[in-house]
């Protein structure tokens, strides 16, 4: 369970499924410290916290203006940048302060890790988990017989080919070869992004035993996860395919070549409020009553699926003009016919809470070890 300033948040919106809150929307620059609660300790929060409490405490007393800008990155790619400013303001009754916070974090791609960059492990003694299509890529014969007119029931696509004109003997030199390919070097292993905070805190005493808070926070951010190639593995290139060389139906295994890669897309929106009242009833009792109101939205777009009927329709065309070219070195066709292959999904998570609560605190008698306390309370809490 997932606390700030002692009070429970919403799981995030894209993460609705596993009931988490990404942490990532708190801004850094408005931390405080973080409290770890034990399974005895954390009890009292229910069922949900079974698995401790992490506390989130955010800053309130900001003394003086600080600017802080901070850049780095690792060997390779994810350069950060992060800048915040703080300030804060204080009157004999009045306490506030303000945080403004914003980070900015480019890709890390597979090709800058060997392990990505090449997925043969048999180097390792493991196994060879790279991709069995390729650019150029590889031609099997349906039935497992030999591909007509060479000794392999497979060849790879000949380097260099235009996919024009080609016949079985252009492929002799390249009989029994599998074209493998690394799909993890456009992998993002750390996703790029971008976000801008700010939060506000607010004390004010309205008597010597009565004060008013309230918290704000917002968070806009805009994440890109990058995916590897599109590889297409045991197509159907029907015989009547213009650019057909064995003039009977072949499987190809291939990359999409010449598109952007596969990315999902989240532009989240999170805005948080608590305001309420605490009071004291003497030095040794105090109460609180408060209400929090959370919403967040994330529109998201995700471009990783090929349509399976407009590829197959692509391979089937007998127009080259409209025809997919598996047998090309390059890309299969032009621009607009391999962007047409691409199905991309829009989705809009959106998630609501809302909690009101109160509660009294306070010691009931002392004992040699110190005082016996205790704390009784409610909490109403709707979530959507």
């Amino acid at each position: 369970l997932i606390l700030i300033n002692g009070r429970r948040v919403v799981p995030t919106t894209n993460s609705l499924v596993l009931n988490a809150f990404d942490l990532n929307s708190i801004p850094l620059a408005a931390v405080e410290r973080i409290e770890v609660l034990s399974d005895s300790a954390s009890a009292i929060y229910g069922a949900d916290a079974m698995g401790r409490v992490i506390n989130v405490m955010l800053k309130k007393d900001i003394p003086q203006r600080v600017l802080d800008v901070q850049y780095g990155g690792v060997s390779g790619g994810a350069d950060l940048l992060r800048a915040s400013f703080s300030a804060g303001y204080q009157t004999e009754r009045l306490r506030s302060s303000v945080i403004f916070d914003y980070l900015r974090r480019d890709f890390l791609l597979g090709a800058q890790r060997a392990l990505w960059r090449n997925q043969d492990y048999t180097r390792y003694g493991g196994e060879d988990y790279r991709s069995a299509a390729g650019v150029p890529g590889t031609v099997s014969s349906l039935s497992g017989d030999n591909l007509p007119g060479l000794s392999s029931s497979f060849a790879m696509v000949p380097q260099g080919s235009s996919g024009i004109g080609l016949t079985p003997q252009d492929f002799l030199a390249t009989a029994g070869v599998r074209n493998r390919t690394n799909t993890l070097s456009t992998l993002s292993i750390v996703p790029s992004a971008e976000q801008r905070s700010v939060a506000v805190f607010g004390e004010y005493d309205l008597t010597p035993d009565l004060m008013a808070f309230a918290e704000v926070l917002y968070t806009n951010r805009r994440v890109i996860s990058q995916e590897g190639f599109y590889p297409v593995q045991g197509a159907l290139v029907p015989a009547e395919n213009p650019f057909n060389p064995f003039h009977q139906p072949v499987l190809v295994d291939f990359i999409l070549d010449g598109l952007e890669s596969p990315r999902f897309e989240h532009d989240m929106d999170w805005v948080r409020g608590a305001f309420g009242l605490r009071g004291w009833l003497n030095s040794r009792w105090q109460w609180e009553v408060a209400a929090i109101a959370s919403t967040e939205t994330d529109d998201a777009l995700s471009t990783v699926d090929v349509s399976a009927g407009r590829l197959d329709a692509a391979l089937a065309e007998r127009d080259p003009a409209r025809a997919l070219n598996p047998f090309v070195d390059g890309p299969a066709g032009s621009g607009d016919l391999l962007a047409s292959l691409i199905d991309p999904e829009r989705s809009r998570h959106w998630s609501r809470g809302r909690q009101l609560s109160a509660f009294l605190q306070g010691e009931l008698f002392n004992l040699p070890a110190g005082a016996v306390q205790a704390v009784v309370g409610g909490e109403w809490r709707d979530e959507e």
